[in-house]
């Protein structure tokens, strides 16, 4: 008879209630190595060739952006909405909180696919007369993709995968065999779980942090912003700002979705966070927050409650 323990209880509700979820991401490479003009600046300098590496820019920033900008996007929103999985992009979300993070990306590749349309079948011919102009005397050396070619260099993929359970895999092989590999996925799912669990906690903790040094150090930056400014110094701000407190609260907000466990403690340092500090969101807030010390000591005061009781959760 297997004992029941609470790493084990946790463990079976991490491979119930958790699925895996990756984004493929894919556009045109903008850099070409040109060998000729290598060459050209190593004759030029009389320097070795070798050691010189010349490439030349096929797309500017300006090509891609509307791609660009809508794949950072997704991006971040599969980052900030799960936990590391492995190094291959794979991500862990909560299965329930998955129809949401999929509706929001597949919109996401919508809108991509919008913005590659454009690229492609609007501005192609402009963005291939441009890169020849830029080119110059370099453009025969140039592989300049057709357009048909140029589409394919775009995508965007969701993938989904299941986190396989140990005692559900049923090989043939050897005898002990598939002991060992079951023992090996156990190992494997310990050891993501934690992985994921301590990213979730550096991640509060840090943003916590971050806030808290910037309203600690509030009225001494102020102070020294104006004794700068008085001397024609250049000043350097101390910020608080409306994205300072929306990220924690944001933050506070996602825990429920990234804490993969459900552990309680986590759950209601979260709470307190997103009752803290969304009292003082929106612009007449935060200048309440900004010109009062007093209530800046009751938000640090409470922020470091908080801070104490994530540095209290054992993983």
């Amino acid at each position: 008879m297997k004992l029941v323990t609470k790493d084990n209880v946790i463990l079976k509700r991490f491979n119930e209630n958790c699925m895996l979820v990756k984004i493929g991401i894919k556009l045109p490479g903008s850099k070409q190595l040109v060998v000729r003009a290598a060459q050209e600046a190593a004759n030029t300098f009389k320097a070795d060739a070798e050691s010189i590496d010349s490439h030349i820019r096929k797309f500017t920033k300006k090509d891609l952006a509307a791609a660009q900008e809508i794949a950072t996007q997704a991006r971040q929103k599969i980052k900030f909405f799960t936990s590391t999985w492995d190094d291959n992009g794979w991500r862990i979300c909560k299965t329930e909180f998955y129809p949401d993070l999929s509706r929001e990306l597949e919109e996401l590749k919508l809108k991509f696919d919008d913005a590659v349309n454009s690229i492609v079948n609007d501005r192609y011919e402009e963005i291939k007369a441009d890169a020849q102009r830029r080119a110059g005397d370099l453009w025969s050396d140039v592989r300049f993709p057709e357009k048909e070619e140029f589409a394919t260099q775009f995508d965007f993929v969701i993938e989904v995968d299941e986190i396989k359970d140990p005692k559900d895999v049923k090989i043939a092989g050897p005898a002990g065999l598939m002991e060992e590999v079951q023992e090996q996925m156990q190992k494997r799912n310990e050891t993501k779980l934690k992985e994921a669990q301590t990213e979730t906690l550096e991640r509060v903790k840090g943003v916590l942090a971050d806030t808290v040094s910037r309203l600690k150090h509030y009225d001494a930056g102020k102070a020294a912003f104006n004794e700068a400014k008085s001397k024609g110094k250049k000043p350097t701000k101390v910020r608080i700002s409306d994205s300072v407190i929306n990220n924690v609260v944001e933050v506070g907000k996602v825990i429920e979705q990234i804490n993969l466990t459900d552990d309680d403690a986590l759950n209601k340092a979260a709470n307190s966070l997103t009752e803290v500090f969304s009292r003082f969101q929106g612009e007449e807030k935060m200048k309440e927050l900004k010109e009062d010390s007093k209530k800046r000591k009751e938000v640090i005061k409470a922020s470091e409650d908080v801070t104490e009781v994530l540095q209290s959760i054992e993983l």
